[in-house]
C-alpha cells in the first residue's frame, strides 16, 4: 500500500477504446471521517462517463478526511 499523505488534488482520468459506441462510467463514494462513524456524511460524485476522449475525470482529492471509499464502474452502450 502506498502512503499518499501530503498529496492533494488526485484526479483519475479514464477512457474506453471500442469499435462500437460505448462509454465507461465511474462513481466514487466516500464517507467523512468522524469520531462517531455513524455521523460522517456519505458523499458521491454520481456517475461520470467518458468514451474515447477523457473529457471528464473523478477528483480523488485528499483522502485523509475520508474512509470507506468505493470506486465503481459500468460500461454502457450509447
Amino acid at each position: 500500500m502506498i502512503d499518499d499523505k501530503g498529496w492533494i488534488n488526485h484526479k483519475l482520468a479514464f477512457t474506453i477504446s471500442s469499435p462500437k459506441n460505448y462509454q465507461i462510467c465511474l462513481k466514487l463514494r466516500k464517507q467523512e471521517k468522524r469520531e462517531n462513524p455513524n455521523l460522517g456524511k456519505m458523499l458521491s460524485t454520481g456517475w461520470i462517463c467518458n468514451s474515447e476522449n477523457p473529457d471528464n475525470y473523478i477528483d480523488l482529492g485528499d483522502d485523509k478526511k475520508y474512509y470507506n471509499q468505493q470506486l465503481r464502474f459500468k460500461i454502457i452502450k450509447q
